[in-house]
């Protein structure tokens, strides 16, 4: 390895030198545009990240610094673009070259054009609708059903804010004294952590969305500045895509924003959002009386109708029985006036039944008609009776039968050891029916014996009763 024997400068000189070179190429300021990609304040002194980015990955970096004394910088900007200054933004500044022999490269901010944002973020917002039109997520959320009592509802919103508690207020106080039940899912409303924050509450209510019927999202009662991230394509499309309908109130004083655009329901304020709700339920709450009274309007016409028609029912009942009994009452007393007086004596008495019968059915013809059905009812149920305490009992012997059949079954003969013997197929009852030399066939239980007659013993008294039988 060669020893080093020449001269040699220190680190600090380098970068002194390096000082010296860039001091003279960029004596003059010069503009310089950017993105903004982090952002920080100390001691009234505010602290840049500025990026260039190509195709989403970032080609060029370096710093820059917006001293105290030209902290007024920031006022301006916000009052031109209606917005602080933050990460993501697109910004033309005006600076100086700076190199710190330490610190190293950066860029001191003398101005900043806040014209130049503003057209940015236009641009930027104008892409970002245009994108969601394209991909048809403008209108998706629209299509979510609104529940016809919206009570259940996830609130998205910082706790402390004013806009919260009108919100709240207005719900509990609502004259018709419906009862809404509101859960807050806390989330920054401003500043650089507001849409990662929302899109985290969102993820939060769709997880257990089954719980609400909508979701809010409202801001209100701070400063009309830092309403940039409710542009922001991400949380747009999240709402856009939201499984529960979502309301937003969110106090823009100028146009809608991009998150109004892709919401269900976009109104102004968080107590608009809150009379909106109820006025939902109001009209839910008239439909249903509507729906009572008209009810009632047509149950009191049917009323009338049946009862029309049980009226006639009756006059006509009443007319044909009058009509019937005037005929037997004819034809009985024509028929008495020729039969014995025993029999014309009975007639009376069965008479005298009829004509109760026929007072009673004057009176009350409907009371006499639900008797008679009672009656026939109780015929018809002990004609039931019967027959099923009938047939219980035929049940019984015809279980006992079946159980004397399987005792007598052959097969159950033969397990108990008995055996059934054959020749030329037909049973063997006496020996005198088998010859020397015969085949026969034994059924025992479980199969056949092929056998052949050796010899064959007759039993003396067998055989005197065979042959007096064969006589």
């Amino acid at each position: 390895m060669d020893l080093f024997l020449g001269e040699y400068i220190t680190l600090s000189q380098l970068a002194e030198d390096v000082r010296d070179v860039l001091d003279d190429a960029f004596a003059a300021s010069f503009w310089v545009v950017g993105e903004i990609s982090s952002l920080s304040t100390s001691r009234g002194h505010t602290y840049l990240t500025l990026v260039e980015q190509q195709n989403h990955v970032i080609v060029a970096e370096i710093r820059a610094n917006l001293w105290a004394t030209k902290a007024k910088i920031l006022d301006d900007f916000a009052k031109v673009t209606g917005e602080k200054m933050r990460a993501g933004m697109e910004v033309l500044i005006c600076a100086r070259l700076r190199y710190h022999i330490r610190y190293g490269l950066s860029l001191d901010i003398l101005s900043i054009n806040p014209l130049f944002t503003l057209g940015a973020l236009a641009r930027k917002r104008r892409e970002t609708i245009e994108r969601l039109k394209t991909e048809g997520l403008l209108k998706r959320n629209r299509a979510v059903q609104m529940p016809l009592v919206p009570a259940r509802i996830a609130v998205i919103s910082s706790p402390t804010a004013a806009g919260y508690q009108d919100f709240i207020h207005q719900l509990a106080g609502n004259s018709g004294g419906f009862v809404f039940k509101p859960t807050l899912f806390p989330a920054h409303m401003q500043g650089d952590k507001a849409c990662q924050s929302i899109l985290e509450a969102l993820d939060c209510i769709r997880l257990q969305d089954h719980r609400f019927d909508v979701a809010v999202l409202i801001r209100g009662g701070g400063s009309s500045l830092d309403l940039s991230c409710f542009d922001e394509y991400d949380l747009a499309r999240a709402i856009a895509q939201f499984t529960l309908p979502v309301l937003t109130g969110i106090g823009h004083d100028k146009d809608e924003s991009v998150c109004d655009m892709t919401a269900h329901t976009a109104l102004k304020t968080p107590t608009a959002v809150a009379q909106h709700l109820i006025s939902l339920i109001e009209e839910f709450d008239s439909q249903l009386l509507d729906m009572e009274i008209r009810a009632l309007r047509n149950s009191g016409l049917q009323l009338k109708l049946e009862s029309d028609n049980l009226y006639r029912i009756v006059l006509q009942l009443k007319t044909s029985v009058s009509r019937q009994v005037s005929r037997r009452e004819l034809v009985l007393q024509r028929a008495s006036a020729g039969l014995p007086a025993g029999i014309r004596g009975m007639l009376q008495r069965l008479d005298a039944r009829l004509d109760t019968l026929y007072s009673t059915l004057k009176r009350d013809p409907a009371r006499l008609l639900i008797d008679r059905n009672r009656d026939l009812k109780s015929v018809i149920q002990k004609l039931h009776e019967d027959p099923l305490k009938r047939i219980s009992l035929q049940r019984v012997e015809v279980e006992a039968l079946a159980r004397t059949t399987r005792a007598m079954d052959p097969k159950n003969v033969l397990k108990r050891g008995y055996s059934i013997t054959r020749y030329g197929g037909k049973a063997v009852h006496n020996v005198l029916e088998i010859k020397h030399g015969s085949e026969l066939q034994t059924e025992v239980y479980n199969g056949l014996i092929t056998s052949q007659v050796i010899s064959v013993n007759i039993q003396e008294k067998e055989a005197v009763s065979a042959s007096a039988e064969e006589e």
